[in-house]
Parts: C-alpha cells; sequence; structure tokens
C-alpha cells in the first residue's frame, strides 16, 4: 500500500509538472530586477515558489511587499547587501517560509528584530564573511523558525540571548572565528548544534542547557575542558569532540550527569590516558581512533573501560595498543563491534572474546604479524559476522583458528602474503549463510581443488591481483545447488588459463565469473563473460539430469561433463552463432552478444507501450 502511495504521489508531481510546462508558468517573470520561478526541491520533493532576487548587485533589501501570496522561497543570495534593518521583512506574505540571503560578503549588521512579522521556519545567513556578530535581538520574534544556518561567515561573538524564546531543531554555525562559547549562549534549544571548525579554545561552564540532542564541537583547539561545561546539556545524545586538541586527557566524571548521553566521538584528539569515570555505562558507541595510548600509561587506566557495560561500537584503532588491552573485554558484554586497526596486537589468545556473547564484527587490519591461536575466536562462534584481518602480514590461511566459526557472513584476509588456499579451509566450518570471502592482493598461486568443498550456501570470493592461473577450484561448489546459485568468482588481474574444464563451468553452471583469459593465446584478454559466449544465460537443464539419471539435489549433482570443446575455442568470437555439439556436452545454439539476453516478449511489450506513449503524447 505504501508503495501504491508513492507511485500515485510522484505521478501526480509529474503530471503537475508537465502542465506548468505547457502554461509556461515556469519561465521567470521579471519584477522589479527580481524574478518569480519555481523550482523542484529535493529536500522536501515538491515544487518551491521562488522569489529570486540573487546575483542582482543589490546593497539593500529591496521592497517586497508585492510578493505574490504563493511564494514560498524569498531567494536575496550573492548580493552585496551590507545591512538587514529592523522589521525589513515585515508584510511578506504567510506562505514565505524560508530566506535565503548567503554569499554578501559586505553583509556587518543584522538589526534587532530584523524578522519579526515572518513566518519563515529556516534562515540561511551562511558565508557572510564579514558578518562578526548576532545581536541579542537579532533573531528574535520569529516564533515558527526552526533552521538556521550562519555557517561559513566571519562570527566572532554570540550576544547572550540572542537565541532565547525560540524553539529551533537546528543551528549551524560550522566554519566560523568563535573563540569562547559563554555560559548558557545555548540556554534550550536547538536539537542540533554544529560549531566544528572555529577556533574555540574555551567552553563556559552551563554553555548549553536542556533540549540539545546533537552537539558537534569536532576540529576545534581546545586544550582543556570545563567540567562543567555539558552539565546543563542534560538531554544530549550524541557528542563530536574529534580532532581537538586536548592537552593528553578529559576531566573525569565530567559526563556524569549526562543519563542521555550514547554516542561519544575523541578520535585524533591528542588524547595520551583515560582516566577513571572518564566514560559512563550510558554509552553504547565510542569512537578513541587515532590517539597515542601507550601502554605505560594506558595500562594503568585500563578500569575506565569497565564502566562501559552498554558499549556495542567500540573502535580503537591506531591507538599503539598491544594485546593486553583485551583485559578489559569482560566487561564489555553488550559489544557487538570492535574495530582495533593498526595498533600492535602481537596475538590473540584462546577465549580472548568468550565473554562477549553478542560480538558480531571484529577489525584486526593491519597488526602486523598477528598470530591467531586456535580457540581465539571461542564463544563467539556463532555470532561472529565479519572479521577483517587483512594487512597483518600473515603467511598462512588461519585454518585452527576459524575452524569453529559458523555464522560468519565476511571474512577478509586481502593483502596479506599467503600464497595458497588449502584444502580444508572451509571443510569444518559449518558456515550458515552466505559468505563474502576476500583473499585479494596476496600473491595467492592456487586454491585447493576441494578448498570451497562443503559449502551449503553461495560465495563470493574476491581474489583479484594475485597468481592464480587454474579457477576449476569452482567445480566443488557443484556439490549443492545451494551453492552454485548466487556464487560469484571474482579474478581480476590474475593469469587466467581458459580451458575446457572453465569452459564448462561459464556454460553449465549459474556461478558467475569476473576476470579476463591471458591463456590460450587465440583469446588472451577475453572478458570470461564472453568466453566463448555469454554465460549469465545458461542455466541448469533440470530435464537433462533427471534424464540421465542424475538426482539434482542431491550430494553428487552434477556429472563431470569432459567436454570436447576445442572447435569452440579455435572459433570462438565475439559476436556470432556457435554449435556446441560434443558428444558429452549438451546441445545449445547460444548468441554470443556480451550483454544479458532479453525476453522478446519484454522488447515487443515495451515497444507497444512506447508506441501508445507517443500516440498519447502527439
Amino acid at each position: 500500500m505504501a508503495r501504491h502511495n508513492i507511485v500515485i504521489s510522484l505521478l501526480t508531481t509529474f503530471v503537475f509538472f508537465v502542465q506548468h510546462i505547457k502554461k509556461g508558468s515556469f519561465q521567470d517573470f521579471v519584477n522589479n530586477d527580481c524574478s518569480y520561478k519555481s523550482k523542484f526541491s529535493m529536500t522536501i520533493f515538491a515544487l518551491e515558489n521562488i522569489y529570486d532576487c540573487s546575483e542582482r548587485s543589490l546593497i539593500s533589501v529591496p521592497d517586497l511587499s508585492h510578493v505574490n501570496n504563493n511564494v514560498s522561497v524569498i531567494d536575496l543570495s550573492k548580493n552585496a547587501i551590507t545591512r538587514i534593518p529592523t522589521d525589513v521583512f515585515n508584510g511578506i506574505p504567510d506562505s514565505v517560509t524560508k530566506l535565503v540571503i548567503s554569499n554578501n560578503p559586505q553583509l556587518k549588521t543584522i538589526g534587532d528584530y530584523a524578522f519579526r512579522g515572518t513566518k519563515i521556519t529556516s534562515l540561511v545567513l551562511s558565508n557572510n564573511e564579514a558578518l562578526s556578530t548576532i545581536g541579542r535581538n537579532s533573531l528574535q520574534g520569529l516564533p515558527n523558525l526552526k533552521n538556521v544556518d550562519l555557517s561559513s561567515s566571519g562570527i566572532q561573538l554570540i550576544a547572550h540571548g540572542a537565541f532565547d524564546n525560540l524553539t529551533l531543531d537546528s543551528i549551524n554555525l560550522k566554519d566560523n572565528r568563535l573563540v569562547t562559547i559563554g555560559s548558557m549562549t545555548f540556554p534550550r534549544s536547538p536539537k542540533s548544534l554544529v560549531l566544528m571548525l572555529n577556533d574555540i579554545e574555551n567552553i563556559e561552564a552551563g554553555a548549553f542547557g536542556p533540549g540539545i540532542e546533537h552537539i558537534v564541537l569536532s576540529e576545534n583547539p581546545i586544550k582543556n575542558l570545563n567540567p562543567d561545561a555539558f552539565n546543563e546539556a542534560v538531554d544530549i545524545r550524541k557528542l563530536d569532540l574529534d580532532n581537538c586538541d586536548f592537552d593528553g586527557a578529559i576531566p573525569a566524571h565530567m559526563f556524569d550527569k549526562l543519563s542521555q548521553l550514547k554516542s561519544l566521538d575523541l578520535k585524533n584528539s591528542n588524547l595520551r590516558r583515560v582516566s577513571n569515570g572518564t566514560f559512563t555505562p550510558y554509552i553504547e558507541v565510542l569512537d578513541i581512533s587515532t590517539n597515542d595510548l601507550n601502554d605505560d600509561e594506558f595500562g594503568h587506566s585500563l578500569s575506565a573501560f569497565t564502566d562501559l557495560s552498554s558499549v556495542r561500537e567500540l573502535t580503537l584503532n591506531h591507538c599503539n595498543l598491544t594485546e593486553s588491552w583485551f583485559g578489559v573485554t569482560p566487561y564489555l558484554k553488550n559489544l557487538h563491534t570492535l574495530r582495533l586497526q593498526g595498533n600492535r596486537i602481537a596475538e590473540i589468545q584462546p577465549g580472548t572474546f568468550s565473554t562477549n556473547k553478542q560480538l558480531e564484527v571484529i577489525i584486526l587490519s593491519e597488526n602486523n604479524g598477528i598470530e591467531l591461536h586456535e580457540g581465539a575466536f571461542n564463544g563467539v562462534e556463532s555470532s561472529l559476522l565479519i572479521l577483517d584481518i587483512s594487512s597483518c602480514n600473515m603467511n598462512e590461511f588461519p585454518i585452527e583458528a576459524l575452524k569453529t566459526l559458523r555464522g560468519m557472513s565476511g571474512l577478509n584476509l586481502g593483502g596479506n602474503n599467503i600464497v595458497g588456499l588449502p584444502q580444508k579451509a572451509f571443510s569444518r566450518m559449518s558456515i550458515k549463510g552466505k559468505l563474502t570471502l576476500d583473499i585479494s592482493y596476496n600473491g595467492l598461486v592456487s586454491v585447493h581443488p576441494l578448498a570451497l568443498k562443503n559449502m551449503a550456501f553461495p560465495v563470493k570470493l574476491v581474489m583479484s591481483h594475485n597468481n592464480v592461473s587454474d579457477l576449476t577450484f569452482a567445480t566443488s561448489l557443484l556439490d549443492s545447488p545451494c551453492t552454485t546459485e548466487g556464487s560469484w568468482i571474482y579474478a581480476a588481474w590474475n593469469p587466467i588459463n581458459c580451458n575446457c574444464k572453465l569452459h564448462d563451468l561459464l556454460h553449465y553452471t549459474n556461478i558467475r565469473f569476473s576476470g579476463k583469459c591471458a591463456s590460450p593465446v587465440n583469446i588472451s584478454d577475453t572478458d570470461l563473460r564472453r568466453y566463448p559466449g555469454e554465460t549469465r544465460e545458461y542455466k541448469y537443464d533440470y530435464k537433462f539430469f533427471e534424464k540421465e539419471g542424475t538426482n539434482f539435489c542431491g550430494k553428487n549433482t552434477l556429472k563431470r561433463y569432459n567436454c570436447d570443446c576445442s572447435k569452440v575455442l579455435e572459433n570462438s568470437t565475439d559476436v556470432g552463432y556457435t554449435e556446441i555439439q560434443s558428444p558429452k556436452c549438451l546441445n545449445h545454439r547460444t548468441f554470443m552478444s556480451g550483454t544479458s539476453t532479453v525476453s522478446p516478449s519484454l522488447i515487443m511489450s515495451t515497444m507497444i507501450l512506447i508506441n501508445m506513449i507517443t500516440r498519447n503524447l502527439i
């Protein structure tokens, strides 16, 4: 029903659009150097009627008393307006919900109650480089205002009370010149406050009041945080303090009163230690990446993490950590995602994650020389979905460490030094769903013919940028119809030998292959999708196998046909008809085009539909 309503809405909008084009109402009509126009807004997914005064070299706000009652946006951007006087917009139609006064580089002053009397919900004052101050009453008298954009201007001072009496959803003050956020600057709103890319060094106690749910203070040169800066922001749910310049630490217990704080971002903020009481039991998402938490100092503050009883997503990439950090994992019982990329972790001992029964994602990439012991993932055999151990300088496929995993859907071993995928790579793993295995950029030379045997579900094998020539290991996927439908071997940038066995795999199975032939010479550089014909249109011929006495759904479903396809190889072309009439192969007449086969009935239906539409339009 919902989909039906969406389609009806889209068709209605389209018809309205066409009708207006026929009437010519989308043309610009000039009136006092400004013009009326309509524009489709992707934000509200509807047409906006705009009174466009942009790029008119205006030095003051023009008379707007005559604006039509159906206008929703007044655009005064890209002019040379120097000031916005008191009540200058009083009298504009109540239909106007948005004012755009951006890119006026000479704008220095916004008078008291400049926008009073309007019903606007959105005010855009961005990219006004000379605007240095927001006065106490500049934005007062706007009962409907919800969103204010003051980004990329020259604002250095926000007067006390400037945002009082407003019930805002968002204020964007990104990329200004604010140095200090005074007490009660933002007493009760907005829900979202962006202060990133300023020059903020000091945040006074009580700067943020209740009602604010998300504060972005990223990329500010904050050295020392006032312990009471967020005391009044009791409704805050997400706090971004990344890319700041803290003096090694942040005060303990400064977040204690923030019982709603669920997400805290502290990455790349010059943290060198975390004290007891830094975190709260309410935090669910925590990122402390790219901070040099070296073991000498960090080891004494491991107990800081014991408070994170509710954390679900923990990111500690590039923190100079060793395996001693795993001493805190027993306290993280609700952990779902753990990222430890680019640290100095040398090994994962048996049972390291035994108490993390809900752990779904583990990222251990770029831990040079890491050793995964047998039993390393005991306790998360069923829950673990994604494991990334790429770029760890590993020399062998870690069979023993992975053998107990059965819930995994993604395994990344790319960028290591694994030269072979062994026979028992997956034979002891009872994977219960589709698996994506990335073993690209390894110098891989061979894949054992039975490496993928016992897979019960489709596999996507990404093995690009290696040295594998023989892809016929994929025949081990034919033991189950479930593995062939949806399986994909991505073997680009490998010296693939397009032999007869590969020919059969391409034509008589649903396994997808990507890559190019390197040999034989006469078909080198041929895309596997055209070897020698389009492969995706081929499906198993159930009736054929039934006649041959083969049980398609049994364990040994596909007979190994030794096809004599030498003639096909010799005469293969990119486009044309080819007879495949080998005694032990299926007889097929195929059209080799490089594009998927299109149903003739679908083509005919489409042509009829186009003809009907054309007749109606004419």
